[in-house]
């Protein structure tokens, strides 16, 4: 592939400081990696001098195999053309050095200096980095022991005042809850920053701001300008809303119409003329800027009236004869007279006295809340040193503490012209070396970096050899604090045109090979006209607009065509989308989006549900009318083929609620999707479930907990049985759950026992908590409840279960942090919830498969897919940030709300500062949505769909506000209805009016005249279509209609027969003949065996006849000390005998000093316990070495020890049950002692520790057990036993086991 002039010009530019502006679409990647490759091969460079910095991990890994492939390539093409001599050789070299190459994002270049001179800093070498959810904790434990510490009264006078600043501020800003609202803004202004090079001297810098001098001109403050500026915005919007009330032109040929018109525009000309006496009362203060001019303009915006239209003869023609058009007017009045409303409201509503004692009130404030959140700054790094952990704003200031030699003169310089002459005297001695390494600084995503990014890379770049790619209309991660204004002030800086007196070099890559030009020219189209510099912070001009690339061939069924822009008609009004938002505290508010909560049933389609119904809908309608894609990877020169649901994306502003609705929507109408986006985990049945369990093991007193529990499967109480326990005392629940057994409880028995069962078992898991870790009890919950198990059964079962696995692993990792147990797993879960940081639940699908692709725009950054559907279009902007109490801005600093405390309570107003501060939010953060919007729109390569939803009633009203324009001369839409955007549809649907295809809009809209546009216009197309909500409906109505299935599941009807039915329930019913083996076990032991003999000897009327053995419990081993104190069981006293004839050496001395050597020394090397070597019988082993039989064992040919055998037997020789005789069971056993003596007799040896000798009895409760050891052994060695003994050491006494008449009762013979 071809490069284009300007990325060849990327490529081989040398010498200079270079700024690629990349388009969407334009190649940037392959850019990068050329450039790279063809400086290595070249030989001026090598990849260990080059610092590549990438956003995301998977992009470094993707850059170092693009790069690793083209170096292969090479090496594999120097080869074949016989070439192996310095060039191939330098090629291998660089294939080595690859792998420790500087290819990484920011933070991982950070880390590396960090370890690489670990001395320069306050760092322990064995520091890690902690986990978000290690912080989090970290952060809350250090905000309480700081507030407790604060909240101490000084003894030092000196320290009294701050102290009160202190009190004041909590009370002022805490609430009757607690002090968490402070906790929150004291870590938001931490957050905010880090952002900053040197974090606390910005904190402290704050505050000079408001130390406001008397002589000091009020238009000297940071804010006033922005003020200024906002208040002539609104006086011009209310200028263009007056003059958009002249709905009667002086060309009007009706004298009649004319004629009634005339007072109301005499009555126009005097409402404009109120409104440009204020705008220019504010430009001459604003120029003069003289002691009183501030209040001039405060008189003149107050004091500017709107006069009404009076019950006078005058009005009367116009009102009567021309009804309609008076509507219209009215309407259009309405709207510019609350325009001017809203300025008199916001704009220049205090004096310059009141003014000036507001700073000095809030300098206060600040002064509290820069002096609190500096000293969280220090014990939070005290608590990280302390327990040895960094976090990730710890790399990037770490790394700058070791570059930077001089913060103070380092912080002076980034506040001005930073050249690299003037850097050289703040570099420490690392940053020179680094500079000295470094031969190529290249920076992927530069429009995404923030200021102490951009300080490291000043440090160690040399004069001219930063290279830098970008998009400004892509920098989307505001929330994460990025700086767009870094890259706009080099865009607007560097010179495109190659000059010899600069170093620096802008190069602008407009082309795009991703998308098809019916996507690119109507997104020219609506950005031209909607991405202004002083609304948008960025200019569209003729650099930014995007040119197609790439020519797709032609194809009879490709996805050609213009941009759809489909708009659903609601029949009842929609809050989320229609109604006015209010403003909300940030502060006190969660600061996700309101999301649609609604089930997706047919009586439940409005809002979004609505609108995913209809995506389903567009997506089958596309998969039937067999389109097809271009797929570049598609033989060698790529190719078209069939479209799959893989090819589909579905894009949203906000997907927190509504990607689940959409999930289950597709999900319903057989379509497969996958939604990538994170959240929805804590919402999900099991685990709240799960986590209601723990919380009430926490702490009972919970009654919400408590009653999930007791009515869920876990509990299986009714809730009319939990009403009843309710009932049973005043307290809380817990109180009701104690009082339903006892004494006085007047419970039927069968509930009270439940009752009290279920607190049994409540109060083993509390104990079991205290000793175990999280992620035990966690398991053991779901194995005593059987819970995991159920939740597998019911549907999406394997969901189900991954869920709850998740719940454990995210309490082990909790666990591997320096934090532990229950109580703080919750509140570190409470604190996940709080700060919106959801975790993202299981999925059955993954992303790789056949699927449609459901995620937020954010995530889409990077990615293209052929149809692109961008939902949600209505969707009010989130303006939260310009809302909160308290209000942070890079360069207008800390803004906050004032408090009074007022008879009717603590009253929060707003003052200057904080509404310059709103405003400028506010726009910034529109600015930002304007570019979200880009983002979203040039994710489509063939086909790009716009949906969004609005109300019927509104439609017309809407249309005539977007229609405002559709006339104007400009190429550009005006500032004012740019600005005041409040969703995307404000800035698409204004520029569509615009348009040859906007018709239907312009019709709905009232206009009657349209006058098309330019050359642009002709090029970009577009396809406007309004669907009606029963249009939808009708949908699902004809697909449930024809299911009816589904149609008895909705209506909770009993479900149709199936025509298999009497088949499904015959084999359902099947029994297979177990011919008595249902109780038999598989496997026996002789242990087993003997002990079934023993019960039924004992005459245990419970053993039935065809006996099921009883279960065994399992004998375990006490703990040393509780043996050491209580003696051995008889278990562990056989057991140690046992250990010890097995070691017993009896060649060597077997005498009774002989003996106890030997189990001396079998103590030392660990054989048995040292501490139970006294409990051994020395006496009974050493009588056994002197018996006959222990030295016919010791003169034995062959002795065999501990000889573990195994076989099958008739199960109809112990279960009389069993009707097939060749039904076997598996017996297995250890026999203790087997010899072979002189003659050639096999001898069998059992040992014993019972405290009786009674020997017939001993006799008969070992027969069987003997005799299935003689009969195993003689059957498996094909030798017959000729004596079997017992040996019994308490009492060194030798039993014959002869075979014992009874036994042949059990057919053992």
């Amino acid at each position: 592939m071809r490069y284009t002039q300007a990325q060849q010009r990327a490529i081989d530019t040398r010498g200079r400081n270079i700024l690629v502006a990349a388009a969407a679409g334009s190649g940037k990647t392959r850019v990068l990696v050329d450039r790279i490759i063809k400086q290595i091969l070249s030989g001026n460079c090598g990849i260990e001098e080059m610092l590549v910095v990438t956003f995301t991990n998977a992009a470094a890994t993707e850059m170092r195999e693009r790069i690793e492939k083209a170096l292969e390539r090479e090496l594999e093409r120097e080869m074949r053309e016989g070439k192996s001599g310095k060039r191939a050789e330098r090629i291998e070299r660089q294939m080595i050095l690859l792998t420790g190459a500087s290819i990484c994002t920011f933070h991982a270049f950070c880390q590396q200096v960090i370890r690489a001179h670990i001395e320069s800093i306050d760092v322990d070498p064995q520091f890690r980095l902690a986990s978000d959810q290690e912080v989090s904790l970290l952060q809350q434990d250090v905000l309480e022991r700081l507030f407790e510490e604060a909240y101490c009264e000084p003894e030092e006078e000196e320290a009294r005042l701050a102290w009160q600043e202190f009190l004041d501020f909590v009370d002022a800003y805490g609430n009757e809850k607690g002090d968490q609202n402070v906790y929150d803004a004291v870590l938001r202004l931490y957050k905010f920053a880090q952002s900053q090079p040197f974090p606390k001297a910005w904190i402290s810098a704050q505050q000079a701001r408001y130390a406001w001098e008397e002589d000091r001109s009020i238009w000297d403050s940071p804010w006033t300008k922005i003020m200024a500026d906002e208040a002539l915005a609104r006086l011009d919007s209310c200028l263009a809303a007056y003059s958009d009330c002249q709905i009667v032109r002086e060309t009007e040929s009706d004298a009649s119409l004319l004629s009634a018109w005339k007072p109301y525009r005499e009555w126009l000309d005097v409402q404009i003329g109120t409104v440009e006496s204020v705008r220019a009362v504010l430009l001459a203060a604003r120029e003069s800027r003289t002691a009183k001019s501030w209040d001039n303009v405060h008189a003149a915006m107050q004091g500017a009236k709107i006069t009404t239209l009076k019950a006078s003869k005058k009005y009367a023609p116009f009102k009567q004869d021309f009804e309609t058009l008076r509507h219209v007017f009215d309407a259009r009045r309405d709207a510019a007279k609350q325009l001017l409303e809203d300025a008199k409201k916001k704009y220049f509503t205090e004096t310059e006295e009141e003014v000036r004692a507001h700073i000095c009130l809030t300098g206060r404030t600040v002064r509290a809340y820069a002096r609190l959140t500096a000293s969280f700054i220090d014990a939070y790094q005290a608590a990280k040193r302390e327990q040895n952990i960094l976090d990730f704003n710890d790399l990037e200031h770490g790394a700058l503490a070791i570059l930077c030699a001089d913060s103070e003169a380092m912080q002076k310089l980034l506040a001005g012209e930073r050249t690299n002459e003037a850097m050289e005297c703040v570099r420490s001695e690392v940053a020179r070396e680094l500079q000295a390494k470094y031969a190529v600084i290249m920076v992927d995503e530069y429009q995404d970096t923030n200021s102490v990014q951009e300080a490291i890379l000043d440090l160690i770049a040399r004069e001219t050899n930063r290279f830098t790619v970008g998009d400004v209309k892509q920098s989307i991660y505001r929330f994460r604090l990025a700086d767009p204004a870094l890259f706009q002030k080099k865009y607007d800086a560097y010179p495109e045109e190659l000059e010899a007196v600069t170093r620096d070099q802008l190069i602008t890559m407009r082309e795009n090979f991703r998308s098809r030009a019916d996507v690119l020219m109507p997104i020219n189209f609506i950005f031209d006209q909607v991405m202004r510099r002083d609304v948008a912070e960025i200019d569209y001009d003729e650099r930014s607009r995007l040119r197609a690339g790439f020519k797709y061939p032609p194809h009879a069924h490709s996805l050609a065509g213009p941009v759809e822009l489909d708009l659903i008609l609601k029949e009842t009004e929609d809050a989320g989308h229609d109604a006015a938002v209010p403003e909300i505290d940030a502060d006190e508010q969660s600061r996700s989006d309101v999301s649609w909560t609604g089930a997706g049933h047919v009586e439940d389609l409005a809002g979004f549900a609505l609108e995913a119904q209809h995506i389903a809908d567009r997506i089958a309608s596309l998969m039937e009318e067999g389109y097809v894609v271009y797929d570049k990877d598609l033989g060698e020169v790529g190719g078209y083929r069939p479209l799959a649901l893989r090819d589909i994306s579905v894009l949203l502003r906000a997907t927190k609620g509504k990607e689940g609705v959409l999930l289950r929507t597709l999900q319903e109408n057989g379509i497969d999707a996958y939604s990538d986006a994170d959240g929805g985990y804590f919402e999900v049945t099991e685990v709240r479930l799960m986590l209601a369990l723990l919380t009430i093991l926490d702490n009972t007193r919970q009654d919400i907990p408590l009653a999930a529990i007791l009515v869920s499967p876990i509990g299986g109480f009714s809730m009319e049985e939990l009403a009843k326990l309710r009932l049973c005392a005043v307290g809380d629940l817990y109180d009701a759950l104690l009082a339903s057994f006892g004494a006085d409880s007047r419970l039927e028995g069968g509930l009270a026992a439940r009752a009290a069962a279920f607190q049994e078992q409540l109060a083993a898991w509390r104990t079991y908590a205290m000793r175990h870790s999280v992620p035990d009890l966690i398991w053991k919950l779901y194995r005593d409840t059987g819970y995991y198990d159920y939740v597998g059964s019911l549907h999406g079962g394997v969901l189900r279960q991954a869920n709850l696995r998740m719940l454990a692993s995210r309490a082990a990792d909790y666990e591997k942090t320096n934090y532990r147990g229950l109580f703080r797993f919750l509140r570190y879960i409470d604190n996940l919830k709080k700060r919106n940081t959801d975790l993202a639940s299981a999925r059955a699908l993954g992303s790789d498969e056949d699927v449609v692709r459901i995620m937020s725009i954010h995530r889409s950054k990077g990615l293209e897919f052929p149809v692109v559907i961008l939902a949600d279009m209505a969707k009010k902007f989130n303006l939260q940030d310009a809302q909160g109490t308290f209000l942070l801005h890079k360069e207008l600093g800390i803004a906050p709300k004032l408090v009074e405390q007022m008879k009717e309570g603590r009253q929060r107003y707003t003052t200057l500062s904080w509404r310059a501060v709103a405003a400028k939010i506010a726009a910034e953060t529109k600015a930002e949505e304007m570019r979200i919007l880009y983002v979203a729109m040039t994710r489509a390569r063939e086909r790009l769909i716009l949906v969004g939803s609005m109300s019927e009633k509104k439609w017309e009203a809407n249309a005539a506000k977007w229609c405002r324009t559709a006339n104007c001369p400009d190429e550009r839409l005006p500032a004012d209805m740019v600005r005041s955007a409040n969703t995307y549809l404000d800035w698409i649907l204004p520029a569509l009016a615009r348009h040859a295809d906007g018709a239907l809009l312009r019709e709905a809209g009232g206009v009657n005249e349209w006058h098309a546009g330019g050359a642009m216009k002709e090029k970009a197309h577009f396809a406007l279509n309004l669907v009606a909500e029963h249009d939808v409906r009708k949908a699902v109505i004809a697909e449930d209609t024809a299911n009816a299935l589904m149609r008895a599941v909705r209506e909770e009807k009993p479900l149709p027969a199936s025509p298999a039915r009497d088949w499904v329930e015959e084999r359902l019913n099947f029994r297979y003949a177990m011919h008595g083996l249902a109780d038999i076990p598989a496997k026996l032991t002789v242990s087993e065996i003997k002990r079934r003999f023993a019960l039924l000897d004992a005459g245990d009327k419970s053993v039935p006849a065809s006996f099921t053995l009883p279960e065994k419990r399992t004998e375990w081993r006490r703990p040393r000390f509780l043996q050491g104190e209580k003696g051995l069981s008889s278990t562990e006293r056989g057991t140690l005998v046992h250990t010890v004839m097995q070691n017993l050496d009896l060649s060597s001395d077997t005498s009774f000093e002989g003996i106890r050597n030997q189990v001396e020394r079998m103590a030392e090397r660990g054989i048995i316990p040292f501490e139970h070597k006294n409990a051994v019988s020395i006496k009974g082993i050493a009588d056994f070495a002197r018996s006959p039989i222990g030295k016919r064992m010791r003169r034995a040919v062959r002795v065999m020890r501990e000889i573990p055998f195994s076989r099958m037997v008739q199960a109809k020789r112990f279960f009389d049950t069993v009707e097939n005789a060749k039904e076997c069971v598996f017996i297995q056993g250890v026999l203790d002692v087997l010899f072979e003596d002189e003659n050639g007799q096999l001898v069998l040896l059992d040992y014993k520790t019972d405290q009786t000798n009674d020997e017939a009895r001993l006799r008969h409760r070992y027969a069987v057990q003997i005799a299935l050891y003689a009969e195993s052994i003689e059957e498996i060695l094909g030798r017959k036993i000729a004596e079997r003994y017992l040996y019994l050491l308490p009492y060194s006494t030798f039993i014959s086991m002869g075979m014992d008449p009874s036994v042949g009762n059990y057919a053992l013979t």
